[in-house]
């Protein structure tokens, strides 16, 4: 393992975070991505981007230049984030609070949503093992995984990282995770690792 490549949304960014505090700026060095990277020791490429749907993440992985000796990190979004695509690089995301959502999620249902993103998961799996690339993924959404099992048909090749376990304390804006938070989830990545000597 030379890179640490991460994907995800705010919660991989480091948003809220002491050096983040819009989104608008580079990856928190307060993120679980960083100190897990430091910790091992290796270079961080922190692929997220805040408020990413599932989609635009699988995207943004499948179109990443990657190198034999990476190892990937993915931590999925929630499943109710949408995107549409436009052309081939541009893509508008579609969040339930914006004023222009109506129209999508009229026709986009939550169960539908949970299977797409069962979907992506194992899109993305496959994709990486079949260029050989490390890779371990993470989900807080647990909805994903009940509907998927209720459709029987897409499994769930990721394993799921409770919310309410990690968290410790909450970023300035009350709604991202803190810095202690962030800390734990490296920690359990790196114990992961650690135990699992196939990663």
């Amino acid at each position: 393992m030379d890179r640490l490549v991460v994907f995800g949304c705010s919660s991989t960014y480091g948003q809220g975070l002491p050096d983040c505090m819009t989104g608008n700026e580079l990856p928190s060095q307060y993120s679980w991505p960083s100190i897990l990277a430091k910790r091992l020791g290796v270079s961080c490429v922190n692929n997220s981007s805040c408020g990413s749907p599932n989609k635009k993440i699988l995207l943004r992985l499948i179109n990443f230049d990657f190198k034999p000796s990476d190892f990937v990190i993915v931590l999925w979004s929630f499943h109710h984030r949408g995107y549409i695509l436009e052309s081939n690089d541009i893509g508008r995301s579609i969040l339930a609070q914006d004023k222009d959502s109506d129209n999508f999620y009229r026709i986009h249902n939550e169960y539908d949503m949970c299977v797409d993103t069962a979907i992506y998961m194992q899109y993305a799996k496959l994709y990486l093992q079949n260029k050989s690339i490390t890779n371990l993924q993470l989900y807080f959404d647990k909805n994903i995984e009940i509907y998927s099992k209720q459709n029987g048909i897409v499994p769930i090749d990721a394993e799921y990282l409770s919310y309410r376990k990690i968290t410790e304390d909450m970023a300035w804006d009350n709604i991202h995770l803190g810095v202690k938070s962030h800390k734990n989830i490296a920690d359990y990545i790196y114990e992961k690792i650690n135990v699992n000597s196939r990663l």
